[in-house]
């Protein structure tokens, strides 16, 4: 991820539902303002009409 992201959530579970039955399974979601933000208005960022702002992530799995 690119410096625009300055907080990463995860979320673990070993209960996901697949054909074979319940595996354990792993969320990454790339942030760019922290949990409550909208409340707390930190990380916030606001854009004007016609305006844009371009960020960039990816996610590579090695086993």
């Amino acid at each position: 991820m690119d410096a625009s992201f300055g907080y990463v959530q995860a979320f673990t579970t070993k209960r996901f539902p697949t054909e074979n039955g319940m595996v354990t399974a792993v969320a990454v979601e790339p942030m760019t303002a922290p949990p409550d933000a909208f409340n707390s208005g930190e990380g916030l960022r606001w854009l004007g009409p016609a305006q844009a702002w371009q960020l960039q992530w990816s996610i590579h799995f090695r086993h």
